[in-house]
């Protein structure tokens, strides 16, 4: 299932996402991800970020399933 492409606001919450995650905030990078609109949830650039935060707090579940996600977002 081929999404959109994001726009603002969401483009901005993502870059946030990056950032909080470059300086270590894991869990406010999973927040700002909160804050994108929800179609896009299951957005592959969305999960594509969502799956390196997860990383590096070592969740491998959600990462598998995150995985999953991405496979499904862009086969």
């Amino acid at each position: 299932m081929k999404m959109g492409k994001l726009e603002a606001p969401d483009t901005h919450y993502l870059s946030g996402a990056e950032g909080w995650m470059e300086l270590g905030d894991l869990p406010s990078a999973l927040a700002e991800l909160e804050l994108i609109s929800e179609p896009f949830h299951n957005h592959y650039d969305v999960l594509q970020v969502r799956w390196h935060i997860l990383n590096r707090m070592e969740d491998w579940e959600d990462c598998l399933r995150i995985s999953r996600q991405m496979i499904e977002a862009n086969p």
